[in-house]
């Protein structure tokens, strides 16, 4: 996932959903 901050609190929330992926699927 990538770490870098973009849109602020966004990435927090688009690397958590990228990493538990599996999780969510």
């Amino acid at each position: 996932a990538n770490m870098t901050p973009r849109r602020g609190g966004f990435v927090i929330g688009a690397t958590t959903a990228s990493n538990f992926k599996p999780v969510y699927d």
